[in-house]
């Protein structure tokens, strides 16, 4: 049956890429859409919310971080890391904090290095960003001793 039901699978995802390499973003944002409504595939809230991001609107690449997080509740971690990238370059860095805080929460630790050096130096930047140049560096050592000792 999943074998049959992928035969009927439309291309939607080919079809948003398509698009976007044509420059049509809303065209490719609309295609996105159909496919996350067809089975809400991670990839395709990524790609969309990278479309808004390069069209400018960052409220709309939070919103789908927002609902990816909804949806993929299991790579939390992740999708926390890049919402919090969007809200640095919103100014909005104690929203991006909270973020990187919340993916450190959420990530063991051990293992993930390169989930947790992603959310250090994202949430060092959004403390440097702030002005909080103690807890920056305090966020840029803990990221340098998570390369040193786990070779990332």
């Amino acid at each position: 049956m999943k074998g049959e039901h992928r035969k009927h699978n439309p291309d939607y995802l080919g079809r948003a890429r398509e698009k976007e390499q044509q420059g049509d973003l809303d065209g490719a944002i609309a295609e996105f859409g159909r496919a996350i409504e067809f089975n809400h595939e991670a990839t395709a809230y990524l790609e969309r919310m990278e479309i808004e991001e390069k069209k400018g609107d960052l409220d709309a690449a939070i919103a789908e971080c927002d609902q990816l997080i909804q949806h993929h509740p299991e790579a939390a971690s992740a999708y926390y890391i890049d919402r919090a990238g969007l809200k640095t370059k919103k100014n909005d860095y104690d929203g991006a904090i909270a973020d990187c805080d919340s993916a450190l929460r959420l990530l063991p630790q051990r293992g993930e290095t390169i989930a947790r050096t992603n959310a250090h130096n994202a949430r060092a930047t959004a403390k440097e960003a702030k002005g909080d140049f103690a807890g920056a560096a305090t966020d840029y050592q803990m990221l340098s001793r998570i390369v040193h000792v786990r070779g990332v």
